[in-house]
């Protein structure tokens, strides 16, 4: 049976940017600076943009704030994206308790939310910084995983 290549002549092109209506149930949003521009700039009660050595945006109740990143030597992206969600997520879930955690965010202000993502943004720059990569570890068959 001859194989059908996955990408080819026939591929359709990538389209320049999609339209994205998150469900009624996502309070948080949180994109890359790309992501933001592929999706059409998709909203969110609460949305924070990462942004890069740019820092981090965050819109909410129709406001929006600008935190800066520390300026630091970057080794490797990888796990920035996951650790400002989950600062941002822990951050949210110890100033509101757990209980009523909707209600709470909409009352945060300019200056938690700037707390809040500059908290975000200083644990990424740790993840992002060369002193902090982790060792090779053993993979699979005696290879070296970097």
């Amino acid at each position: 049976m001859p194989s059908t290549p996955i990408f080819g002549p026939s591929t359709p092109p990538r389209p320049t940017a999609i339209s994205c209506t998150p469900p009624p149930s996502v309070d948080l949003l949180k994109l890359s600076d790309e992501e933001e521009e592929f999706l059409d700039q998709p909203e969110a009660p609460i949305k924070v943009i990462t942004c890069g050595p740019d820092g981090l945006i965050v819109h909410f109740n129709g406001q929006t704030i600008e935190v800066t990143a520390p300026a630091i030597e970057v080794a490797d992206t990888i796990g920035a994206g996951d650790t400002v969600i989950g600062c941002l997520l822990a951050e949210i879930h110890r100033r509101t308790g757990e209980k009523n955690v909707r209600s709470k965010t909409t009352e945060f202000t300019g200056e938690d939310w700037a707390e809040i993502a500059s908290y975000a943004a200083r644990a990424a720059a740790v993840i992002l910084h060369p002193g902090w990569r982790q060792p090779a570890h053993p993979g699979r068959n005696g290879t070296t995983v970097e």
